[in-house]
């Protein structure tokens, strides 16, 4: 460009509007406004203060604002969202349709007697939220109810989000979050969640646990609860699940329950008087009237100390069992015997993943296997202001020696991505040392994606190896992390 020339105008593909409550050369001075002239893929930037304005929110459309959002109450260095709801009503309402997006936004909505109130309110749609707080908070409430998220038909993705419920003085019992339709699905990647008596309330649809947050206690008499790898024992306080159905899962790096090294969780079973009517295969609770665990195998209920054997259960009574003495049964009873003698100590002809055998009372041989070990190892890259370009994108040192069982990719939005992995033994890799072969990681339209299926993949991870990921194509994501499966060895 010659100077004294007008530099080119760029027409990018989205409109970019504001909103200011001070700021008169803003375009709008309410958020609300900037919604209803928006288009899908527009983004509203909305400048601090307190909006009090219910809003409805549209499919495509993402709402920015602006400071950090740290807790419930309003600011004048951030974007918060406090309505009067003049009866029943909710501060933000979804779209009706498609997905909208929120971002450090902070919102708030007070109960009434009487009144069903909602902080944010999804029953079609879908709401997908980023480092953003949601608070509700009943004074002397003695009717009516009360969420700070509802999702009610339609489904809420929270990311980085503070959600809390406070009932000073009230009378009504909800949750900070409700899930009470079978068509909903509300997902919480690092969120913390506290209500004044359930975090969560479930009765319908499904909860999904992604990385690591701080949760309270979840009540469940309905739908699902699916939780991957990153939730550990500390992250819930509790869940009381008052059902007797199957629908607690947890997916620990892709692999069954039965499998692998698996985290203990938390689980407040129901006290009940007697057994559970009609309980299936499996089905685990409290017997109040006996002061008993209870469980069901097969067609038969017995007590958790119960020994089970072909034909039925058979009680054992423990006796007296010291110190370096090892378990063995005698008879009706488990007893303690004092090491010693000259027998074979020997392993398996065959070995399977898993299992653990015991002795073999014709040979004395002791047939064990060892349980078998899952590690996760993460590479990441992002970029905030762009679309990641192609091309090798970080480095990660291991520290562990096994085999790779499989590979789960997320992005930020829905991308179609293509990655390789590089992999040196003490040294810097280049394309040369790719390992995937042709079955490389990548999502086609899609923000998740996972498989253990490795064709030509070189699996053999040693301590000491360097990886380098290489992004072969992307069209869309800002963000984007690859987790390794690793079987220690």
């Amino acid at each position: 460009m010659l100077l004294g020339q007008t530099p080119p105008r760029v027409d990018l593909p989205f409109t970019i509007w504001t909103v200011d409550k001070i700021n008169t050369a803003a375009d709008y001075s309410t958020i609300q406004a900037a919604i209803n002239a928006a288009s899908s893929g527009d983004v509203i930037m909305v400048g601090p203060g307190t909006y009090a304005e219910q809003l409805t929110l549209k499919a495509g459309v993402r709402v920015i604002g602006t400071g950090v959002c740290t807790g419930e109450t309003g600011s004048t260095a951030r974007t918060y969202v406090f309505p009067t709801i003049a009866a029943d009503g909710s501060a933000i309402v979804g779209p009706a349709s498609g997905v909208t997006y929120l971002e450090n936004i902070a919102a708030r909505a007070d109960g009434a007697t009487g009144n069903n109130r909602r902080t944010l309110a999804v029953t079609t749609g879908t709401v997908k939220a980023k480092d953003c707080c949601f608070h509700s908070e009943g004074i002397a409430v003695a009717a009516g109810t009360l969420y700070t998220v509802l999702a009610s038909g339609g489904n809420v993705v929270l990311r980085g989000c503070l959600v809390t419920q406070a009932l000073p003085g009230s009378a009504i019992l909800p949750g900070a979050i409700e899930i009470d339709n079978a068509a909903s699905e509300v997902a919480l990647d690092s969120c913390d969640v506290d209500g004044s008596v359930w975090a969560v309330e479930i009765t319908g649809g499904l909860l999904t646990l992604l990385r690591s947050g701080k949760i309270g206690l979840i009540n469940r008499t309905g739908g699902t609860i699916t939780m991957n790898g990153d939730v550990k024992v500390t992250d819930i306080l509790g869940i009381n699940d008052t059902t007797t159905e199957t629908n607690l899962t947890h997916d620990v790096y892709g692999v069954a329950l039965t499998n692998g090294k698996n985290d203990l969780y938390k689980l407040n079973l129901r006290a009940i008087t007697g057994d559970v009517s009609s309980p299936a295969n499996g089905d685990l609770w409290y017997n109040n009237s006996t002061g008993k665990f209870r469980g069901r195998q097969g067609a038969v209920d017995f007590n958790l100390r119960d020994l089970r054997e072909t034909g039925g259960p058979t009680e054992l009574a423990v006796a007296a069992i010291a110190d370096g003495q090892y378990l063995r049964r005698s008879g009706a009873t488990i007893i303690g015997a004092t090491p010693g003698g000259t027998g074979d100590v020997v392993g398996p002809a065959s070995a399977t993943d898993g299992a653990v055998a015991l002795f073999d009372t014709t040979t004395g041989k002791l047939l064990k296997n060892g349980f078998v070990s899952h590690v996760r190892l993460e590479l990441g890259v992002s970029s905030p202001s762009a679309v990641i370009t192609t091309g090798a994108k970080g480095r990660k040192y291991c520290s562990i020696t096994g085999t790779i069982i499989g590979w789960r990719l997320v992005a930020d939005v829905s991308a179609t991505v293509t990655l390789d992995l590089w992999k040196a033994a003490g040294a810097i890799p280049t394309n040369a040392n790719s390992i995937t072969a042709s079955a490389k990681p990548a999502l086609s339209a899609a923000e998740l994606a996972a498989s253990t299926t490795l064709t030509g993949w070189t699996t053999a991870v040693t301590a000491g190896d360097v990886f380098i990921l290489e992004v072969e194509a992307n069209n869309n994501a800002k963000y984007l992390a690859l987790e390794l499966w690793i079987k220690e060895s």
